[in-house]
């Protein structure tokens, strides 16, 4: 409330503070717009008439500042003309309550218009929840669209991780396998790191391994939970933790059904990270566990195609091509050579005595002795 005549504030705190409200009140223009500034209140009654600054400047001066532009102006003032309330009116205000003040009018328009406010910022949160919703669909969209284009498995990383970090406002970042020793003891290898300013991968087919866990990080193996810590300088498992440097840490697990195969890393976020982040972010996390899961039994499955397509075109015995891959062959040299002109040369080997050899050392001694022929034909 912002009024130069004490006895207009008295009345005014009088009645707002006995309607419920919490009341802040402000002698001058100068000294209101320093208040407000400094801590915005959700309405403002605002007289017209005041020395120095007075009620349309100190609207114009909120009316420049992002912070304050939407602040519910209701001027008062005992000019009643039309041409005043035009002019608050146009000035930004959205109410404009004569003097003398009546006590019921005042608490009907001031709650009205907070009322109003209230609803408004409702719908402005429901909208900003509608939008962060969208973001994050449309997130998990371009990840499958990837994974089902098969783009490379480092970009497919790369933009899991450029995703959880754009969708949590994280400064820095890292995605990284989990994996185990022979003895059983798991370790990472890390294959996207993102910094301020650069965003670099590591070699896809080794992985930048880290094998101390006994920090932040590890803790999200250790435990399969994902781990917060806003206070990094008065944890002691931050020693160690990737990527390295300091501000809030959010380490976060990746599954594929109970099977842990990721662990992700962001750090650096304003305000830190709290468990509403996390349940956001969680839709997310879950999808890159399932392409993870999906993107390794698709190579599983190609390598595997690929073990028994080479199995098929080498003898079991000596590991050499047998005798499809020699008509394959042979076909495919023939067609060239019917293109290109050329000749076509064969060599045929065979081995003296063999049999006398088998019969007298054994199958096994004649499969031993095929197998090194064959290495040294190699």
């Amino acid at each position: 409330m912002v009024d130069d005549t004490p006895a207009n504030v008295s009345l005014l705190y009088e009645i707002l503070s006995g309607g419920g409200y919490e009341v802040r009140v402000a002698l001058s223009g100068e000294i209101a717009l320093q208040s407000i500034r400094e801590a915005p209140p959700d309405l403002l009654l605002l007289d017209v008439v005041m020395p120095h600054t007075d009620g349309f400047a100190v609207c114009r001066e909120l009316q420049r500042d992002g912070r304050t532009r939407d602040i519910p102006i209701l001027f008062i003032s005992a000019l009643d003309a039309v041409t005043e309330k035009v002019r608050a009116f146009a000035a930004g205000g959205v109410d404009y309550i004569t003097k003398p003040f009546q006590s019921e009018e005042v608490l009907a328009r001031v709650g009205t218009h907070l009322e109003r406010l209230h609803y408004q910022r409702r719908l402005q949160a429901g909208n900003e929840e509608l939008n962060r919703r969208g973001e994050l669909l449309s997130a998990i969209e371009r990840l499958q669209a990837a994974f089902i284009g098969e783009v490379d498995p480092l970009d497919l990383y790369g933009a899991m991780l450029s995703a959880l970090q754009s969708l949590s406002g994280s400064a820095e970042g890292f995605l990284a396998e989990v994996h185990h020793t022979p003895e059983g003891k798991p370790y990472l290898r890390i294959y996207a790191i993102f910094a301020p300013g650069r965003f670099f991968h590591a070699n896809l087919g080794v992985g930048m391994a880290q094998r101390d866990l006994d920090n932040l990080c590890g803790a999200a193996v250790h435990a399969a939970e994902a781990v917060i810590c806003n206070d990094p300088a008065g944890d002691p498992r931050w020693d160690g933790a990737v990527p390295a440097g300091g501000g809030p840490f959010l380490g976060m697990p990746i599954h594929c059904g109970e099977r842990l195969v990721e662990v992700a890393g962001l750090s650096g976020r304003e305000g830190g990270y709290d468990a509403e982040l996390l349940a956001y972010l969680r839709p997310l996390v879950r999808t890159c566990g399932q392409l993870i899961d999906a993107r390794q039994q698709r190579e599983a499955r190609s390598a595997a195609e690929q073990e028994l397509n080479r199995l098929a075109r080498v003898d079991g015995l000596t590991n050499i091509p047998n005798r499809r891959s020699l008509d394959e062959f042979l076909d495919n040299e023939w067609q060239r050579l019917v293109r290109n002109g050329g000749v076509l040369s064969l060599i045929m080997i065979d081995i003296d005595h063999f049999k006398r050899y088998n019969d007298h050392y054994g199958h096994i001694s004649g499969d031993a002795c095929l197998i090194e022929l064959a290495w040294i034909l190699r």
